[in-house]
């Protein structure tokens, strides 16, 4: 008895927590099912309408959160075949540089060799000068010789 004259439990509602076999299985919702042993009803309407509507406005955020992740989602795609496009044409881009730039490499080449044989046949034009510029000077001199010296 309490300090009222009452028996413990005697008037006041008593909230039993109902599990089935397993506990987590009606605890993975949020919160346990809860029956009244006095018969209450306006208590647990009161209680089930707050449930609901904190259930409802937790829907509801989460819908608005879903909404807002599916447009990012969305915009992301966007984003993304956009950038796919534009990587797609600066391929294109480096694969035809690449292309003219082997060109040009072919060319040099082309051209440095073209230099190469030019210069050889300098060199060789110059000894070739050198050559007749020696003979020539052999012939001067030796016309000297004879004609001034041998007489």
């Amino acid at each position: 008895m309490d300090n009222q004259g009452r028996a413990m439990g005697e008037g006041v509602p008593r909230w039993n927590t109902v599990y089935r076999d397993n506990p987590d299985q009606d605890l993975q919702w949020g919160l346990p099912r809860i029956t009244s042993t006095t018969g209450d009803a306006t208590t647990l309407e009161r209680d089930a309408r707050q449930r609901i509507a904190e259930g409802n406005a937790a829907l509801t955020r989460t819908s608005a959160s879903l909404v807002r992740s599916i447009q990012v989602a969305e915009e992301s795609e966007v984003i993304g075949a956009e950038v796919a496009g534009e990587l797609g044409e600066q391929r294109e881009s480096l694969l035809r540089t690449r292309n003219r730039l082997e060109d040009v490499n072919q060319e040099l080449s082309r051209t440095r060799r073209l230099l190469r044989t030019m210069y050889v046949r300098v060199i060789a034009n110059k000894i070739v000068l050198v050559f007749l510029i020696a003979i020539e000077l052999l012939i001067i001199i030796s016309l000297v010789y004879i004609k001034f010296i041998k007489k």
